[in-house]
């Protein structure tokens, strides 16, 4: 009877014992999942929204730098223009004067004035002291040499006139034979005034204002 009540306790001693380990068991191994899956879900939901506050923040920033760059090009001036290159115009030598001679044969011919009114007093000095300057034949040469010079000169206006006519062309000749003859004239003016400053200083001599 003792080994029936032993066996018979027993069955119940193991039920009893796996009813009390059974609660305490089972719950932490379902506590386990069910807290993982939580932190799992918890997780989850942090990371979305960390995402997403990403994405806005990045959208906001290159918001405000388009929003920056804009302003920057309002605000820059704009460049001028750049000039258009073109191409610029050679420039020619400029063509001499169509009414224009050479000032060259007019000059000589003030020398040979200059020279006549020079060799005059120098030549009748002499003769001038003495008081018979006017009776000399030196003076007969000068004065004939100043009446050669003076028809000269329109004969040298004409010669010029004409070898200038020959080198320019047709529609440029307008006014070379009024420069050639004013030329001439104020040569001419001019060694009439120094031949005749030379026959005055003679007199001067001659009175004795040399003394």
């Amino acid at each position: 009877m003792s080994d029936e009540l032993e066996n018979i306790e027993d069955p119940q001693v193991s039920e009893d014992a796996t009813a009390v380990e059974l609660p305490i068991l089972e719950p932490e191994a379902e506590d386990e999942p069910e807290a993982a899956a939580t932190e799992e879900v918890a997780e989850e939901p942090d990371a979305a929204v960390a995402e997403e506050l990403e994405a806005e923040a990045a959208v906001e920033a290159a918001q405000e730098s388009e929003a920056e760059s804009a302003d920057v090009a309002e605000a820059a001036p704009e460049p001028a223009p750049a000039p258009e290159s073109e191409a610029e115009p050679v420039p020619e030598a400029p063509a001499e004067a169509p009414h224009s001679v050479s000032w060259v044969p007019f000059s000589v011919y003030l020398a040979l004035w200059v020279t006549l009114a020079v060799a005059t007093v120098l030549v009748l000095r002499t003769s001038a002291v003495a008081g018979g300057a006017l009776w000399a034949p030196e003076y007969a040469f000068s004065v004939y040499g100043g009446i050669v010079l003076v028809a000269l000169g329109p004969i040298l206006a004409l010669v010029v006139w004409l070898v200038a006519r020959q080198k320019v062309e047709a529609g440029h000749r307008t006014g070379l034979l009024t420069s050639s003859f004013l030329r001439a004239a104020g040569a001419t003016f001019i060694g009439v005034i120094l031949w005749l400053v030379a026959l005055n200083l003679l007199d001067l001599y001659r009175v004795g204002f040399h003394a």
